[in-house]
């Protein structure tokens, strides 16, 4: 592993939580159903109701707490493994 590897996995980790919830409110805007954290409208897709689905990959964002916070420790560890080496 390199230092830019570090620092790219770190960053991709960090903002997964936040692509995984933007998803689910794109994919609920595309289907005509409206997403929030208190509840999510019915979205069918296939004849088949996926808000629930939805709904908990868009709460999966609260992870994005801990993970922002990994991540950027990552890119530090990075850019120091960077200068040091």
């Amino acid at each position: 592993m390199t230092p830019l590897s570090l620092a790219i996995l770190s960053i991709v980790v960090g903002i997964f939580p936040l692509l995984v919830a933007s998803l689910a409110k794109a994919i609920a805007r595309s289907l005509g159903g409206s997403l929030s954290e208190a509840d999510c409208e019915s979205c069918m897709l296939f004849g088949r109701d996926i808000s629930p689905i939805l709904y908990r990959m868009f709460v999966f964002a609260w992870l994005s707490m801990f993970t922002l916070g990994l991540g950027m420790l990552g890119v530090m560890g990075a850019i120091a493994w960077a200068l040091l080496s």
